[in-house]
């Protein structure tokens, strides 16, 4: 996985834009970037407690995928632009996905304690027609250090561009179909990541998270960005999120489009769920008419 130091970067700078090139470069040859030094590291260990607080307080089921989590509090004091629109990282998305690039989802992964297997390898999406246009990505942003004990993921670079028609649609593969894609690419960890860091992997990109040996829970968080042009084998829960209406004002960037559904303050049991969201928003309910759902 090719990283790249943004934390000096101004973006009319002749060194940023040759940076810049090479992380969309990186993205449309490996399906994933790692951006070094990107965000505040003091505003990651924030969410990071919040989360920690959360999933201590709230039951989470963990039957359906063993890697998911608790969203992030899409309210204030908990909102940070430097990552949710981060300004490097948004003109990433638009180099890959184009100048629609919006914001679907706003997550987190957790590695928990105590699995002694590693996730089956997948993608984050159905399979469709291999082209060079990307259709998605997601934006991981590690709460903690990543090392070979506390689960780091298991990527395969490049593998963003190989069809899985032969899986059937189950976005899941045989030894065989992991072997030959290991002699084309060999398979990486993505060990060596830390808070501040954003890691930017295209959906298609064949990935499984690994068992977390340490003694706390490993965290990231976890956002997609999608190109709504993109209708071939589209996913419902990539087609907005909640957020609270005090915080509407927060929601809007104009290099970035955001999928959002807001509700009034009080209750705030909407976030705390571990499955994707699926709100009333144009995108979804465009969804639902095209599947005829």
């Amino acid at each position: 996985m090719q990283c790249i130091d943004v934390g000096s970067s101004v973006l009319d700078s002749d060194f940023t834009f040759d940076r810049l090139a090479d992380a969309i470069n990186a993205m449309h040859e490996d399906g994933i970037v790692c951006l070094n030094n990107a965000v505040d590291p003091q505003h990651i260990e924030a969410l990071h407690t919040k989360l920690l607080d959360d999933l201590s307080t709230v039951a989470t089921d963990r039957t359906k995928n063993k890697w998911n989590s608790l969203r992030p509090p899409p309210f204030y004091p908990y909102l940070y632009t430097d990552i949710i629109y981060n300004t490097f990282a948004i003109e990433v998305l638009r180099g890959v996905l184009g100048p629609n690039a919006t914001l679907t989802t706003y997550g987190a992964n957790t590695s928990w304690l105590g699995e002694e297997t590693s996730q089956q390898i997948h993608r984050d999406l159905p399979d469709g027609p291999i082209t060079q246009s990307c259709p998605a990505v997601v934006l991981n942003f590690p709460m903690s250090a990543f090392c070979l004990e506390n689960g780091p993921t298991t990527i395969y670079p490049g593998s963003h561009l190989t069809s899985v028609a032969q899986a059937n649609g189950t976005r899941r593969y045989t030894q065989a179909m992991l072997d030959e894609q290991a002699a084309r690419r060999a398979p990486e960890l993505t060990t060596d990541i830390c808070p501040g860091d954003l890691v930017i992997r295209d959906l298609r990109l064949w990935h499984g998270g690994t068992p977390n040996r340490s003694s706390e829970l490993r965290t990231m968080l976890a956002l997609v960005v999608i190109d709504p042009d993109y209708q071939q084998a589209d996913e419902s829960g990539f087609k907005g999120f909640e957020a609270e209406e005090s915080a509407k004002d927060f929601w809007y960037h104009e290099r970035l489009r955001t999928s959002v559904h807001f509700v009034p303050m009080g209750d705030r049991s909407y976030y705390l769920h571990a499955h994707h969201s699926t709100p009333p928003t144009p995108l979804f309910l465009d969804w639902q008419a095209r599947k005829g759902t």
